[in-house]
C-alpha cells in the first residue's frame, strides 16, 4: 500500500513539473511587455543549463521561484496603476519591501544615488528583485534571472565574487546589519549562457540587511546590494543614468 501510494506521488510530481514551467514562462513574458512598454529590450529565451536545472530542482524550490517573480510583477503592477514612475528606482523598491513588509536598516535609503542600481536577493542568493536601470546595462535572459543564483548567472573575479558572498553570508548571520564595500573597486562582469557574449562593469557601493517588519523575531529575510553600473560603447564607457 506504501509503495503503490510513492508511486501516486513520483507521478504526480512528474505532471506537476510541466504545469509550473508552463506557469513560470508566462509570468516572465508578462514581465516581458511590462518592461517592453518602458522602452526596454529584453529576451525570455531560457538558457538550456537554466531550462534543465528548473526542471530538475524541488517542486518546492520551483514554487518559490514562481511565487517571487509573481510578487515583483504584482509590485511593478501596482506601482504603475497608482501614478507611480517605474524608473523611479528609489520608490519602486520602497514599494516592493512595503510588499514584502521587509524593512531596510536606517541608513540604506539615505546613502542612495540616483543612478544607483537596487538588487534585492533572497536566502538562495536569488535575485527577487531589481531596478529596471538593471535592464538598461545588463543583457540577460529573464527566465535565466528569476531561476539561476547570482553566482551561478554571472561571472566575476573569484576574489571579488568571495568578498559578496561573505558580505551576504555576515547579514544573514547578523553579525553585522550593513556593510560598505570599498574594498571592491569597479569589476568586469561577464553573464554566463549569454549568446552575444554580454557584459558589464560593476561597482558594488554596499549591502544592507532587510528584515521582517512588526516581528518578534528580527530574523534577516533577504539583502539589498545597491551598485552602480557601466558598460563599453567602442572605446567610451557609458556610466547609467
Amino acid at each position: 500500500m506504501s509503495e503503490s501510494r510513492e508511486r501516486f506521488k513520483k507521478n504526480l510530481r512528474k505532471q506537476r513539473l510541466p504545469k509550473l514551467l508552463v506557469q513560470l514562462q508566462k509570468k516572465i513574458e508578462l514581465l516581458e511587455r511590462i518592461l517592453f512598454a518602458e522602452g526596454l529590450q529584453v529576451s525570455s529565451e531560457a538558457s538550456e543549463f537554466a531550462k534543465e536545472f528548473f526542471e530538475r530542482s524541488p517542486l518546492g524550490y520551483q514554487r518559490k521561484v514562481v511565487r517571487e517573480l509573481d510578487v515583483y510583477i504584482k509590485v511593478l503592477f501596482e506601482f504603475k496603476n497608482s501614478g507611480g514612475d517605474l524608473r523611479d528606482s528609489h520608490k519602486l523598491a520602497w514599494a516592493y519591501l512595503k510588499a514584502r513588509q521587509l524593512q531596510p536598516t536606517a541608513n540604506t535609503f539615505s546613502s542612495l544615488k540616483n543612478n544607483d542600481l537596487i538588487e534585492i536577493f533572497n536566502d538562495q542568493h536569488q535575485q527577487i528583485f531589481r531596478s529596471l536601470n538593471f535592464f538598461e546595462t545588463v543583457h540577460v535572459s529573464l527566465f535565466d534571472l528569476v531561476v539561476l543564483d547570482w553566482m551561478s548567472l554571472f561571472k566575476r573575479d573569484s576574489q571579488i565574487e568571495e568578498k559578496i558572498f561573505i558580505c551576504f553570508s555576515s547579514l544573514y548571520r547578523q553579525t553585522r546589519q550593513w556593510s560598505w564595500l570599498t574594498d571592491i573597486q569597479e569589476h568586469h562582469v561577464d553573464v554566463r549562457f549569454s549568446k552575444e557574449n554580454a557584459h558589464f562593469f560593476q561597482t558594488t557601493r554596499l549591502c544592507s540587511a532587510l528584515k521582517r517588519r512588526q516581528a518578534s523575531l528580527k530574523r534577516v529575510e533577504a539583502v539589498m546590494l545597491v551598485s552602480q553600473v557601466s558598460f563599453q560603447a567602442g572605446s567610451q564607457k557609458v556610466m547609467m543614468n
